[in-house]
């Protein structure tokens, strides 16, 4: 009879044990899945930083440029309008 219990205690231990290590693969495959999501995720976030960095970036290059151009016209009309005004005076004498 002990020897029957034995067996039945061993084959009752290895599906345990069987099914213990079922429950730790597919805890493994969870955080394996679990770690490419996150990585994934990691990876869009940077992508949509950087993106919106470089759309900030270009904006304000867009601005500057808009005012250096504007800063431009305003010294060119004043240099045109010292040179009218030189030639007038030289004309009038």
């Amino acid at each position: 009879m002990t020897e029957n219990s034995d067996k039945h205690i061993s084959e009752s231990s290895s599906r345990a044990f069987t099914a213990g290590l079922l429950v730790l693969r597919n805890l493994n495959i969870l955080v394996v899945i679990f770690g490419i999501f996150l990585l994934g995720f990691i990876w869009l976030s940077l992508w949509y930083k950087i993106q919106d960095e470089r759309q900030l970036e270009i904006d304000a290059a867009i601005k500057q440029t808009d005012n250096f151009a504007r800063a431009f016209e305003e010294y060119t009309l004043r240099t045109v309008r010292s040179a009218d005004q030189a030639v007038m005076l030289l004309k009038s004498i």
